[in-house]
């Protein structure tokens, strides 16, 4: 079975290979030489193929000036505070890579604002999924609880943990994909 990674936002392909998992990583729209981001339709379109044949295991994380002012910013967020000084230079190196245009693309265009609701259709979702997120990030935490409880095949794991569950966890991370 194929397991295919999805970045978060100033996330890229190679945020997981720590992980040494025989997976696909793609750089999504507006991320490091991938096209900008236009559309969630597009952003969908260019993910299909990795998608078909199924099944696979899909797995990601979160997507939410000029870069570094922006990054400087990103990084006070409480939601990161769990990370060690050393996980978070190692971010920062690699966010501070992207240009300002495909960061501001993909969150114009794959931001949460501009994603479309499909709270509605969960309970078609026949497939297990599990759910990952950090105790220490309370809005993701609470959309995963919501998310628990809308899907038929869910399971849930609190880690103690920040927002960026894969380089925190990241056994916990490999062993949700088992």
């Amino acid at each position: 079975m194929r397991t295919v990674l999805l970045h978060g936002f100033t996330g890229y392909a190679r945020s997981f290979s720590h992980l040494g998992l025989d997976a696909v990583t793609p750089d999504l729209p507006g991320h490091d030489g991938a096209p900008l981001a236009i559309s969630w339709e597009d952003a969908l379109d260019r993910l299909e193929p990795l998608l078909d044949p199924g099944p696979v295991i899909l797995g990601g994380y979160s997507m939410q000036r000029g870069v570094p002012a922006f990054i400087e910013r990103w990084e006070r967020n409480p939601i990161l505070a769990s990370l060690t000084p050393v996980q978070m230079q190692q971010l920062r190196l690699e966010r501070l890579q992207h240009e300002a245009a495909g960061l501001a693309s993909a969150l114009r265009h794959l931001g949460p604002g501009a994603q479309p609701s499909y709270w509605s259709e969960l309970h078609r979702l026949q497939v297990p999924v599990t759910l990952l997120a950090g105790r220490r990030d309370t809005k993701f935490t609470a959309l995963a609880e919501r998310l628990h409880l809308a899907l038929p095949r869910p399971e849930l794991r609190l880690l103690e943990c920040g927002h960026v569950v894969h380089v925190e966890q990241p056994e916990a991370f490999t062993g949700a994909l088992r």
